[in-house]
């Protein structure tokens, strides 16, 4: 499970717009050769999954992409904030990526550690729950455009740590305010399994009795909902201001848990975007 801000960062920094002289007419994904952003602003999001308390926090991320110039279809690669990810499909009609990045786990304390996918999560509420260890994440995502929107999807998998498994599905909805801003509006939700509710919202007999939290066996099932508000103003071909907001309610076993404070959480971003093309 990314942190709030970091798969904020992630959702920002995914559709990198083309950089100063454009790709080719009808080309989807980064320009060709070599292309990347810089995004720096601030997150406001909870302090885990399920906390009633909201930090403010700065966000600087980035990510580089190259692709060879042989057409439309071409693969590419990305290395940054989304870890590194490999989209041998993209085209109107959709894309298909793999992806390796990192779970940066929970902390029980105050004392959140600088990961490469951002500030741990974690909060002294916690005390006595113990640590849910970082992890690799191995992920194949895609989207199939239906007309106007788009289809979304994802599976990931945990390397290590809880080695749990999470499946995510949206739909995206572009709505173009102005020739140079857009609103995307994507509802969604996300499945896991045993091993990442467990791991997340599970409290075992020896977590119960060094944190005073009542024992509480979590499965597989649908975790959450969420709605993602996506805005976009370019301001030149370089400069960017990005604005998101996500609206995020538990649902099920992840609802139900005992450490579970809220239930429905918000998050947000505004950030200004710088785009390059080498």
């Amino acid at each position: 499970m990314l942190p709030a801000a970091a798969a904020l960062s992630c959702a920002v920094l995914a559709p990198l717009a083309h950089a100063q002289d454009g790709p080719p007419p009808g080309w989807v994904g980064p320009a060709p050769g070599w292309s990347g952003g810089v995004l720096m602003g601030a997150a406001a999001v909870p302090e885990y999954e399920g906390s009633r308390h909201t930090r403010v926090q700065p966000v600087l991320g980035g990510e580089v992409y190259w692709r060879p110039g042989v057409g439309p279809n071409a693969a590419s690669v990305a290395f940054g904030s989304r870890g590194l990810v490999w989209t041998p499909w993209q085209t109107t009609a959709g894309t298909a990526s793999l992806g390796l990045s990192v779970d940066p786990g929970r902390v029980d304390d105050d004392e959140r550690k600088l990961t490469p996918a951002g500030l741990r999560p974690g909060s002294a509420d916690l005390r006595g729950m113990g640590e849910v260890k970082m992890t690799a994440l191995v992920s194949a995502s895609g989207s199939v455009a239906l007309g106007p929107v788009s289809l979304t999807g994802a599976l990931r998998q945990a390397v290590s740590s809880h080695r749990g498994t999470l499946m995510e599905a949206g739909l995206a909805l572009p709505w173009q305010l102005h020739r140079h801003a857009k609103l995307t509006i994507t509802p969604g939700v996300t499945w896991a399994d045993r091993r990442h509710t467990q791991a997340y919202f599970g409290v075992t007999p020896q977590q119960s009795a060094a944190s005073g939290y009542a024992r509480f066996d979590a499965g597989s099932g649908l975790k959450s909902q969420q709605l993602v508000f996506d805005f976009d103003m370019a301001f030149s071909r370089a400069w960017h201001l990005q604005a998101l907001l996500r609206v995020h309610r538990l649902t099920g076993d992840a609802a139900d848990s005992p450490i579970t404070q809220r239930t429905r959480q918000t998050s947000g971003l505004l950030a200004l975007r710088y785009e390059f093309q080498l």
